[in-house]
């Protein structure tokens, strides 16, 4: 698959979500493609997102590329793609950009370049993207950046996630659920025993039993994933994840357990750092080894996260 495949691709799942996510900004926002298979090119189920989320699904279902958990982490990351684009009058330049590049609007002070909003360029002259409510939705883009120019949430910038010379995404893999059997099973089991879990007295056997879904259950859970024992696409890529930590040089350190209420993960650590999710008495979240002045710094959804020492049982 060629980058413009790759490109148009992004596009074509973008829009194939129109309307049919309800907008949010917790741990749900996982489940672009729906909940709660989360299959990219499934529109039968509804899902959820916001606006950094659903770029950020679509590119990674087109061609296996994560840009960044939300806008922060995009920008931050934009040297992993190209900026094809900048503005100083609020206004893109249409004849800069292709199908699929994101463009970025100014309106969080507590994020770089103060970087607030993202939406697609799915063109001609029309962006794709997620605020409040239910979206995605589109919109002409020549009169979307006209409202926003010479205010605080302008647009500012344009990046090209898909660029010349990418590898096409990889083959998916199958969805495996308690019942099933074969190969991938084995392969399934051979990763979760890679981190410690026991998939049951015979180990990898390739039988996907009670044993091996209550191990993905708890690697889910580990991972701030949603824990119905089923695995697709973002298990899988988490699991492939955590395979590749455990052979860099980097310790581990256990996990924290959220103590009681409701807390919020962070992008950093300090309160005006975004939040990254959600989670909840009881939970258990691998710990990163870094540390800061009251916070813990900890693995969520498979990402450097922080989470307040209040937060977290002694």
């Amino acid at each position: 698959m060629t980058a413009n495949e790759m490109r148009n691709e992004a596009v074509r799942l973008m829009k194939s979500r129109r309307r049919k996510n309800s907008y949010t900004n917790g741990e749900d926002r996982i489940y672009f493609f729906g909940k709660p298979d989360n299959r990219p090119g499934d529109t039968a189920q509804a899902g959820f997102s916001d606006c950094s989320s659903a770029v950020r699904a679509a590119i990674r279902a087109a061609c296996g590329a994560d840009i960044g958990w939300n806008t922060d982490a995009q920008l931050r990351n934009r040297d992993r793609g190209a900026v094809v684009h900048r503005s100083e009058d609020g206004m893109p330049d249409e004849a800069a950009l292709l199908p699929g590049d994101c463009l970025y609007f100014r309106g969080n002070a507590g994020h770089l370049m103060e970087v607030g909003h993202v939406e697609m360029y799915t063109g001609p002259n029309e962006i794709t993207g997620h605020g409040g409510g239910g979206g995605p939705v589109s919109h002409a883009m020549d009169a979307y950046c006209a409202r926003r120019r010479g205010t605080d949430k302008a647009y500012f910038m344009a990046v090209r996630w898909i660029t010349e010379g990418m590898d096409a995404a990889p083959q998916a893999r199958p969805t495996l659920r308690r019942g099933m059997s074969g190969g991938e099973v084995k392969a399934l089991q051979g990763l979760l025993i890679g981190q410690g879990l026991s998939c049951g007295r015979w180990g990898a056997d390739g039988e996907f039993g009670p044993a091996t879904e209550g191990a993905v259950r708890m690697f889910q859970r580990s991972r701030g994933l949603e824990p119905d024992g089923i695995v697709g696409p973002l298990t899988w890529a988490a699991l492939e994840r955590s395979a590749r930590e455990r052979e860099e040089p980097r310790e581990r350190c256990g996990f924290a357990t959220v103590a009681r209420g409701a807390w919020t993960v962070r992008t950093g650590p300090a309160m005006t750092c975004a939040p990254m999710g959600y989670v909840k008495t009881g939970d258990r979240l691998p710990l990163s080894g870094e540390e800061e002045t009251g916070w813990l710094g900890v693995l969520f959804a498979g990402e450097q996260a922080w989470i307040s020492r209040k937060a977290v049982e002694a």
